[in-house]
């Protein structure tokens, strides 16, 4: 939630680089399911700080049979954070 002084900015060059590293193999993984992918959270404040904030990352997709969810969950796992 932000508070009323904090601001929404465009996260930095090398955050966006590395949310689509940690998305290419989900992405792969969901295939003609994946509608779109969002990055939520503190990395849209002026506070993120990426060595000691998480990258949050909101994925859409069509449908989900647990067969695709399991291969994107197991595709998101290659790293603990985006930013890593």
């Amino acid at each position: 939630m932000l508070t009323h002084g904090e601001l929404r900015i465009e996260p930095a060059p090398a955050t966006l680089v590395a949310a689509r590293r940690w998305l290419e193999p989900v992405r792969t993984a969901l295939g003609h399911e994946f509608l779109a992918a969002y990055l939520t959270g503190s990395v849209l404040t002026q506070g993120f700080d990426p060595r000691h904030s998480r990258l949050n990352v909101a994925v859409i997709a069509r449908t989900l049979p647990i067969s695709v969810l399991d291969a994107a969950a197991k595709a998101g796992r290659h790293t603990s954070s985006p930013c890593s």
